[in-house]
């Protein structure tokens, strides 16, 4: 009764039960803490039993939704498992995802695919110039925006956030702000948007953004373009055809207006990044010695079988159809190329990172991937 009297009540007039509430409570009365570890403990067992209902004989088949999203994003449902989480109450829900029996997870992920594609979208010398000479796109942004030198805001950022400095953690700072432009442009961010993600003023927004386009004059000219052709069309079309009809700008008000044209440009380079993963994710259907699993945004699951395909043979492919079949098909477009990150593991949430040197090691060594993983997780 004493506690009930100090619980808040919802609208309809029950007690207000919820993990923040009991919390703070916890001191106060001991035994709420055995109720937080039930409810976390209950929470977990129950997201892991709604996995297994889509799972035969032990394996989980997701289905792969092409038509979920105007751009063709690829995504997951039944179990949607894009949106597992990392764990829940100390439970490691994707480390409960294993590999083919035998065989080692692998996930390869593209990087910064929308900033890649916006360079080969919009021709921009700079864009493309500093992707590839492999610079940080958001250090060099911040460094512009704030007069900073570029090495010592990428200097900032490399080290471990306990041991950075009061000017150092400035420094890096001005390097996420100036990621969640990058990022923002790419997808269509006003001004007032940006100001509510980094908490600025509305001028100091628009300064952030206007200092994009005057760094990469390109993509404003690559997003006019796509602006002419909308309002001369009704639609957009991106580089495999993929259109997304927009016909109501033609008499919608300033402000829907403005939305549609935001709307057009996010697509054609979210589409086009998307539409370009598709094509190389076939190539990998079929091939002995790879099951696909699933695809978690922009990147893909699989389970590998080194006594199928060896595993120089797998980056050879890998290399092949994500980065020199693309040029080949399409010249105009791919004037940078679009890379990818590998990690391998036993587990769905134990990666370790797989590169050509790794491989080389392994070769030296004359140690299989999956020996050496399971060894680095014993």
């Amino acid at each position: 009764p004493e506690l009930c009297s100090e619980l808040p009540s919802t609208k309809t007039g029950k007690l207000e039960f919820t993990e923040e509430v009991i919390s703070k409570r916890v001191e106060t009365y001991p035994w709420l803490s055995d109720l937080l570890s039930y409810r976390g403990i209950a929470k977990a067992l129950n997201f892991l039993l709604s996995l297994l209902k889509y799972s035969i004989e032990s394996r989980i088949h997701p289905g792969v939704l092409l038509t979920g999203t105007v751009t063709g994003r690829l995504s997951c449902i039944n179990p949607a498992v894009q949106t597992l989480p990392s764990e829940l109450s100390g439970i490691n829900i994707k480390q409960c995802l294993l590999p083919e029996p035998g065989q080692v997870l692998i996930q390869l992920d593209l990087k910064g695919a929308e900033t890649r594609m916006l360079a080969n979208l919009s021709k921009d010398k700079d864009l493309i110039a500093a992707q590839k000479e492999g610079m940080d796109l958001h250090a060099l942004t911040a460094s512009e925006f704030s007069g900073e030198s570029y090495d010592a805001i990428l200097q900032a950022h490399s080290k471990d956030s306990s041991s950075r400095s009061a000017e150092e953690k400035g420094l890096n700072d001005l390097r996420s702000s100036a990621k969640a432009v990058n990022f923002g442009i790419a997808y269509g961010i006003t001004e007032y948007g940006l100001s509510r993600q980094l908490g600025c003023s509305l001028s100091e927004a628009r300064s952030m953004i206007d200092g994009y386009y005057k760094r990469y004059p390109g993509v404003r000219k690559y997003f006019d373009k796509v602006k002419t052709r909308l309002y001369k069309h009704g639609f957009v079309e991106n580089f495999i055809g993929r259109r997304r009809h927009l016909s109501a700008i033609m008499h919608a008000p300033n402000f829907w207006a403005e939305k549609m044209v935001r709307q057009a440009c996010n697509f054609m380079i979210q589409s086009s990044a998307s539409d370009f993963f598709q094509h190389a994710v076939a190539g990998l259907l079929g091939v002995p010695g790879i099951t696909l699993h699933m695809t978690v945004h922009d990147s893909v699951v699989f389970s590998y079988d080194e006594t199928q395909l060896p595993l120089t043979d797998l980056m050879l492919l890998l290399d092949d159809v994500f980065i020199h079949k693309p040029k080949l098909l399409w010249p105009e477009l791919f004037e940078i190329e679009m890379k990818f990150d590998l990690e391998a593991g036993l587990t769905y949430g134990m990666g370790h990172s797989l590169t050509p040197e790794v491989v080389r090691g392994l070769q030296k060594k004359g140690l299989t991937l999956l020996k050496s993983l399971t060894l680095k997780e014993r």
